[in-house]
């Protein structure tokens, strides 16, 4: 997990990571949390949704409630 301080490289890395393996959760809710800390919660609401879009076409789930937590907080 990187954390966020440098929250604009903290997001590349987090998009890098996605587009080799868009099931990797956790680089979500980095990404989300990145989003969060620069207070771009359009953007952190988008990256969820599109989480669990990815989730549901490619593996029929749903995201966990980590993830979910990160965006009804």
């Amino acid at each position: 997990r990187f954390e966020c301080d440098d929250s604009s490289t903290a997001i590349e890395c987090y998009q890098r990571l996605l587009a080799i393996d868009t099931l990797m959760e956790e680089a979500w809710q980095g990404l989300i949390r990145c989003y969060q800390a620069q207070g771009r919660q359009a953007e952190a609401q988008a990256t969820y949704e599109k989480c669990a879009n990815i989730l549901a076409s490619i593996s029929g789930g749903y995201p966990s409630a980590a993830t979910t937590a990160l965006i009804e907080s």
